[in-house]
């Protein structure tokens, strides 16, 4: 039973009770608040930035979604050089001799001159002393003999006149002349009139003349030594790499392209020869190669140098380049190494018919054929001619002929692998050649050439 009269004596009691106890509830709280916030004062678990939400339009413009993407690579890494060094790939698979010496050299026997030519003009008469035009640089007096029969070309006869002579003297610097039949008379002989050597007359009971006689020159070239060289650093010489290739083995593609690359130049297009030798003990020795452009120009004399091209000119120069010549061998087909120009060029005269075309295969090297009617050429587009001439309108050609051109190495090209020093934390490889080339009949090359 509920005792009112106690609940009235016990309220007061109760209520303060009451009261006392919500004081401490909130002073507990105040206290557990301030050692949370002791406790977590450098934590981020209550997260004050706000959360990066972003379109899909804005995740992939600003790459947010890239940086996740596995890529796809590709296997392989794709290269931007195939093989150019068509001459030296020719010559090492045709004509290619061991060198042992830093120069090297290739006797060259001419035979002696059939044609002569006067060196200024002289009256005609019954006895003419005429002089002649050096042969290189000897005088071509000495390539005659007395009692040799001489025929003076390009000279219009009047009545009573003769070309055909017979050389009566001979001092070394001139020669005098006299008709063959002295019925006659010699005309006036200009400057640079041709003269054909036919033979000899001798009279009966008489001795031989003084013998004239060729001697073998010497054509030569000396050695250039060639490096291409490279280094990696053995962390990145074992480093797992994208490409399917080692960052070595990489490298050593490239530097060997370059390496092929540096040699068909200098076979194309150095300069004359050098050699820097040194006469104490420091072994300071360097060669430069001769190229076959200049040694062409230099010493050919087939050139059509141009500044605007012309068909009528270029075919007398093809004319010139397949002279018949007393030399063996094929005189009626040649190697050209052309521009892009040049071969725009035979298209458009087989188009025209003008020259026939056909396709074939020498030396394992796709040809176009095109057949003039004193000769053909094997056309060959050469990257490293069309880099260098590359003018649409201005053709190049530098004619070859196989059998009298060589390479002579005396180091063959080689890879030196591990040549580093050997507290070197790398690896250095390096390609090496030692090696030159020699024409030993220039007159057999020519080239088209633009100004």
């Amino acid at each position: 039973m509920f005792n009112f009269n106690y609940y009235l004596l016990m309220k007061p009691i109760i209520n303060f009770r009451l009261r006392l106890l919500g004081i401490v509830s909130v002073w507990l709280y105040v206290i557990y608040y301030i050692q949370l916030k002791l406790m977590y004062a450098g934590s981020n678990i209550f997260y004050d930035v706000g959360v990066p939400v972003l379109t899909t339009v804005q995740a992939i413009t600003t790459g947010t979604i890239k940086t996740r993407v596995d890529i796809d690579y590709g296997m392989d890494i794709t290269k931007d050089r195939e093989t150019v060094n068509i001459l030296t790939w020719l010559l090492r698979n045709l004509r290619t001799k061991k060198a042992a010496t830093s120069y090297v050299r290739q006797f060259v026997q001419r035979s002696l001159p059939r044609w002569i030519y006067t060196s200024g003009a002289v009256a005609g008469g019954a006895s003419v002393t005429i002089q002649l035009k050096n042969i290189g640089v000897v005088s071509g007096a000495n390539a005659i003999t007395p009692s040799q029969q001489l025929t003076l070309t390009g000279i219009s006869l009047a009545g009573g006149q003769t070309n055909d002579v017979i050389v009566y003297s001979n001092d070394g610097t001139s020669v005098v002349i006299k008709p063959n039949d002295p019925a006659y008379t010699i005309p006036n002989i200009p400057d640079n009139t041709a003269i054909y050597i036919r033979g000899t007359s001798f009279a009966q009971g008489t001795a031989s003349a003084m013998p004239v006689l060729n001697i073998p020159e010497y054509v030569q070239n000396v050695q250039q030594i060639f490096k291409n060289d490279l280094r990696v650093a053995k962390t990145v010489a074992n480093e797992r790499l994208y490409g399917g290739e080692s960052e070595r083995d990489r490298l050593r593609q490239e530097k060997e392209r370059d390496h092929a690359e540096d040699l068909e130049d200098a076979f194309l297009f150095n300069g004359k020869l050098y050699l820097k030798e040194s006469s104490s003990t420091d072994g300071v020795h360097r060669g430069t190669l001769e190229g076959m452009e200049y040694t062409v120009l230099a010493n050919s004399g087939n050139t059509y140098a141009y500044s605007n091209w012309d068909l009528t000119d270029f075919k007398a120069f093809i004319m010139r380049m397949f002279l018949p010549r007393r030399v063996d061998g094929n005189q009626k087909k040649r190697i050209a190494l052309c521009n892009s120009a040049a071969i725009s060029i035979f298209w458009e005269l087989n188009q025209n018919k003008l020259v026939t075309f056909s396709d074939t295969k020498i030396f394992g090297q796709e040809v176009t054929t095109a057949r003039f009617a004193t000769g053909m050429i094997d056309l060959i587009l050469h990257p490293k001619i069309d880099q260098r001439y590359n003018d649409p309108n201005k053709p190049y050609m530098l004619f070859t002929h196989p059998r009298y051109m060589e390479e002579r190495p005396m180091r063959d090209t080689r890879l030196e692998a591990a040549i580093q020093a050997p507290n070197l934390d790398a690896y250095e490889d390096q390609y090496l050649t030692e090696t030159t080339i020699l024409l030993t009949l220039a007159e057999m090359f020519g080239v088209c050439i633009p100004n």
